[in-house]
């Protein structure tokens, strides 16, 4: 049961990351297909075409505009002192307890497949170096929870890389993923609605996804170039330590 809860774990959230490479071609692609259709239709029915590319026109400023409203940063790892986990740059923070097991870098590499012949005396890696290793994707922390088999995994995903500069909104990369989960596990899901939920002072888009023996909790929030994906898997019978860490979140100042 513990290996099957963290090889769901780590595949969604790998999955996530791979799955979005390539859309920001693809999104403007469609984009510009569906323009070029309406303004074919447009000289073939109607002497109206200033007026339509004068419209056209003013939403590709509004993209534009959208797109400059958004800041490029870089990640940061997050530390674990004191018995508290803490990400300053992502405004994250929870309690590690005594009875958790927090992974290596090594652990969570050979995880999700990444290789290990980086990490050099159980050092820890740079999020460019992690990024530069999993297509954009920054696997800050894996923890289990105290029954062996619950945990959860917390990933920063650069969309500049993942989705090609297409910043996707919080509720649109969940969507996605209760779209996409079932064909990236092989594993039929029962979702719940996709839902909005406070941790630590911050606002996440929430879906819970449940399977033979497993729940799993996605929680996901925006933060300029990036998507925070936190994803908690727990074992039949333990959903409550899912909403238990998530109530256990405080506020980063």
């Amino acid at each position: 049961m513990r290996r099957k809860a963290l090889i769901l774990s780590m595949v969604c959230t790998l999955g996530f990351s791979m799955m979005f490479t390539g859309c920001g071609n693809k999104t403007n692609k469609k984009a510009n297909q569906s323009n070029s259709n309406v303004a074919n239709t447009t000289n073939e029915t109607t002497d109206s075409q200033n007026g339509s590319n004068n419209q056209d026109s003013q939403t590709d400023d509004t993209a534009d505009a959208s797109a400059d409203q958004t800041e490029s940063i870089e990640a940061t790892r997050g530390t674990i002192e004191d018995g508290t986990y803490i990400n300053n740059t992502f405004k994250i923070s929870f309690p590690v307890t005594e009875d958790m097991t927090v992974f290596t870098d090594e652990q969570i590499a050979q995880a999700v497949g990444m290789g290990t012949d980086m990490i050099k005396d159980n050092s820890t890696l740079t999020p460019q170096q992690m990024e530069e290793a999993m297509a954009g994707c920054v696997y800050d922390t894996m923890i289990v929870f105290s029954d062996g088999s619950s945990n959860v995994s917390v990933s920063y995903q650069n969309m500049d890389i993942t989705a090609k500069g297409v910043y996707l909104t919080a509720d649109q990369f969940i969507q996605a993923m209760k779209t996409q989960i079932p064909t990236l596990t092989g594993t039929d899901y029962e979702f719940s609605d996709v839902t909005t939920v406070e941790l630590g002072g911050q606002t996440y888009s929430k879906l819970v996804a449940k399977t033979s023996g497993l729940t799993q909790t996605y929680v996901a929030r925006q933060v300029d170039n990036y998507m925070v994906n936190i994803v908690v898997t727990c074992a039949e019978g333990n959903e409550q330590l899912a909403d238990d860490f998530l109530d256990s979140f405080v506020i980063v100042e």
